[in-house]
């Protein structure tokens, strides 16, 4: 049998005998005696391919990605099949293929590509959201030269890998004539009432969209200075795509408490929502160090008699004796920045 036997589906085969007729001329061989019979063999036909699909990406983890699939398309039956071809419900277009006839046992080797969407992250899924997995089914179908052929079909999945990350940035800006870390007067030293600058970020460093973020900081007024879009449509920029970030300014008013303790640390923090609507949060911190100034002064004045005008108490003779007496005025002062306790 051949293949073209099988693929017609039926081997016809005629048998012939010739004879030489009584007394006819062996050379003139118009005059033989001849018949012939034919017979057809019905051959049972199976058309049947398989399809494998395979890819080298095994995470999904960034919109833009390009994920490469590969289709191996068998001839698995015993009929040639023409018109190969491969779909795909979720690429970017058709599958191609290096060859489109297959005889039985041949293959066809065809390719396609699935671009990842931030859409896609932020649903965790495609074409179902929430699945967890970039899915893809394949069919192969093909036109077989004889019987009815079913289509092959093979379901791969790939899974999406989140990375939901909230950064927050939190710098002392210093002051622009001194280059201390607090608007000083001059003097180089810190005070109470003098103001501590800062610049603050907040920055999606994940994979996802962020939405709904916002930033606190006890005792600081903030400022927000710009960065934020309105990703979700509700008519509100409070959103940060992925590699995106947000900018405040803020500033603090020392206290006598902090020049005090020598420090003032102060934490920031951003909350915002993941696409799944589960809450985030960071913090971010800066530490102003404030030099003291212990400065203890001590002052003594005499205190004239008020009739004489003497430096001691006298009795109007305008000599100092024994027993007469000297008035004092003395005082204590904090010439620094931090408070002093237990004076004496």
């Amino acid at each position: 049998l051949t293949q073209a036997d099988v693929d017609a589906g039926r081997h016809d085969n005629t048998a012939s005998a010739a004879a030489e007729a009584p007394g006819g001329d062996p050379t003139a061989p118009t005059d033989d005696v001849t018949t012939s019979d034919s017979e057809t063999v019905a051959l049972a036909q199976g058309p049947a391919l398989t399809l494998v699909k395979s890819s080298t990406t095994t995470q999904a983890t960034t919109a833009g990605q390009v994920v490469g699939y590969s289709y191996l398309v068998t001839n698995s039956g015993n009929v040639t099949i023409g018109d190969v071809s491969v779909s795909d419900d979720n690429v970017d277009a058709t599958p191609t293929c290096d060859v489109t006839t297959l005889a039985p046992g041949a293959s066809a080797t065809c390719g396609a590509s699935h671009t990842v969407t931030q859409a896609e992250l932020d649903s965790n899924g495609s074409p179902t959201a929430d699945s967890g997995f970039l899915t893809n089914i394949a069919t192969a179908t093909g036109t077989p030269a004889g019987g009815t052929l079913d289509d092959a079909s093979d379901q791969l999945d790939i899974p999406f890998v989140l990375d939901v990350v909230l950064q927050v940035a939190k710098a002392i800006v210093p002051d622009t004539t001194n280059g201390t870390a607090w608007n000083d007067d001059g003097d180089g030293i810190a005070e109470a009432g003098e103001t501590v600058s800062y610049a603050l970020g907040v920055r999606n460093g994940g994979n996802v969209t962020l939405f709904d973020i916002s930033l606190s900081d006890p005792g600081v007024t903030l400022t927000y200075e710009d960065g934020l879009s309105d990703e979700d449509d509700d008519a509100v920029s409070d959103d940060l795509p992925v590699g995106a970030s947000a900018s405040w300014s803020g500033s603090y008013i020392l206290t006598q408490a902090d020049i005090d303790a020598g420090s003032f640390l102060n934490t920031a923090g951003a909350l915002a929502t993941d696409p799944a609507g589960d809450p985030i949060s960071e913090t971010g911190s800066a530490l102003v160090n404030l030099p003291e100034d212990v400065v203890l002064q001590v002052a003594k004045a005499i205190v004239p008699d008020t009739a004489n005008g003497t430096a001691w108490n006298d009795d109007g003779d305008g000599i100092a004796e024994a027993g007469e007496t000297v008035s004092y005025a003395l005082g204590v002062r904090n010439g620094g920045n931090v408070t002093l306790f237990d004076i004496s």
